[in-house]
């Protein structure tokens, strides 16, 4: 999902942050409440409490998202007279129109997919690493997991304060903001450059929590409260200001508490910035601390920059293999050859074919052999940088019973560990000492 920039992370090639949904970037910019301003639940305001469950929706909240959504806002709120406008009517209509080319394309298809091979995941939290704001596909695959922790470089962003500003502004930022989601909508995944030239403007929209908000109410999932979190060295998640420097708060966030409709089941979505390289892990490990403490969790990659084939993010890898019960990727994930027969079982999805041009040294040659004697149907959906025009290869690893979960330790260093890639038709396997 991600190019990862060449001078944040140090990599050699200049790739940026990319994925199906990877990115997005935004200014963290002043609000007036660091929290959501439902009177309806109380915060856990430091480390891993459990919060009090919500039993109504925070209205503000829900409102902000059914408006950037083009839902149908039942409730009073300060700027529903702007529904009535004729500019936010056409808006809505041109959003239905993407959304339902997109559901039809690829939402559909994935959920049933999903209730054939991913069963009994109810009770899995789902870690979702260089995902940009990518919650859609997190949601459609894993829609029973109890957690959704997504992982970025891109800044969170605050809450737009639709009561603010002038009614032109505000449809003039809106406007911007559907030109990006036409361009999401249109792709299998987030391409960071693009994204950030149609949000980097300034506008209410141009945030990961916009499009969060956006999805999910697609989804008709229901906002239920919010607050602004952050990630410290230890994997504690605790409260923090809207208004942050990003040296003081290297992993922070945003955390909403959520329901869907017709569901009774509370789930959270967690996103949180923080680069988790080898060398960013180095200088503040909260990412890999708190998944270290988490017991049962479901992996998911996708478009994800073939990041994990290098060295420089094989704490990662590591980490990933360790603590999960289940992972699914694509190609550019996990290299196969990591999910051994003795801890993994394995099922193969789809048709291999070998990577864009960017990555065309990332083939797997193993992978495709495999595929092509042990997959178990196609892949009825766009997942990641291959389409079905072209075929899309899928990874379904579930831990066996009698492998533990491991104690991954970081190396910390960029250069130090293994280097996929292929040469001469095979897949190689370089270990750098």
């Amino acid at each position: 999902m991600i190019f990862y920039k060449k001078q944040r992370v140090f990599l050699l090639p200049v790739f940026c942050f990319l994925f199906f949904f990877s990115l997005i970037l935004s200014p963290v910019s002043c609000s007036p409440k660091s929290d959501s301003s439902s009177q309806n639940l109380t915060h856990a305001s430091q480390g891993n409490q459990d919060e009090v469950k919500p039993l109504k929706k925070d209205l503000y909240l829900d409102s902000v998202a059914k408006f950037i959504s083009g839902k149908k806002i039942t409730e009073t709120t300060p700027f529903q007279p702007l529904t009535s406008q004729t500019n936010y009517k056409v808006f809505v209509q041109r959003i239905e129109k993407q959304w339902r080319g997109f559901q039809k394309k690829n939402v559909q298809n994935i959920l049933a997919w999903s209730r054939l091979h991913l069963k009994a995941t109810d009770s899995y939290e789902l870690f979702y690493p260089f995902s940009g704001p990518d919650i859609l596909n997190a949601l459609v695959l894993f829609p029973d997991a109890s957690q959704y922790l997504l992982v970025g470089l891109e800044p969170p962003g605050i809450l737009p304060q639709l009561h603010k500003g002038g009614e032109s502004a505000l449809l003039k930022s809106l406007w911007k903001f559907e030109a990006a989601m036409n361009e999401i909508l249109n792709h299998s995944f987030f391409h960071t450059l693009r994204m950030e030239k149609k949000l980097s403007q300034n506008n209410e929209f141009n945030n990961v929590f916009s499009i969060l908000l956006f999805f999910m109410a697609r989804m008709d999932y229901e906002f239920l409260s919010f607050r602004y979190v952050h990630l410290d060295h230890k994997g504690n998640l605790a409260t923090r200001p809207a208004l942050i420097k990003k040296e003081e708060y290297p992993a922070a966030g945003i955390e909403l508490t959520v329901r869907q409709q017709g569901r009774k089941e509370i789930q959270k979505v967690i996103y949180i910035s923080s680069d988790i390289s080898d060398a960013g892990l180095s200088k503040h490990a909260g990412v890999f601390a708190y998944m270290q403490s988490r017991s049962k969790v479901a992996t998911m990659l996708k478009a994800a920059s073939y990041l994990m084939y290098r060295p420089s993010f094989d704490d990662m890898r590591n980490l990933i293999l360790s603590r999960s019960s289940l992972v699914l990727t694509d190609p550019s994930g996990i290299p196969y050859h990591y999910f051994s027969g003795k801890t993994w079982n394995i099922d193969l999805y789809g048709r291999y074919v070998n990577p864009i041009k960017l990555f065309s040294y990332r083939c797997q040659p193993d992978l495709k052999k495999a595929t092509s004697k042990f997959s178990k149907g196609t892949v009825p959906f766009e997942y990641g940088y291959s389409s079905r025009a072209y075929g899309t290869t899928l990874i379904l690893a579930r831990r066996q019973a009698t492998a533990q979960l491991g104690d991954p330790k970081r190396d910390g260093v960029r250069e130090k560990g293994e280097d996929t890639f292929c040469q001469n038709g095979k897949t190689i396997v370089k270990k750098i000492p």
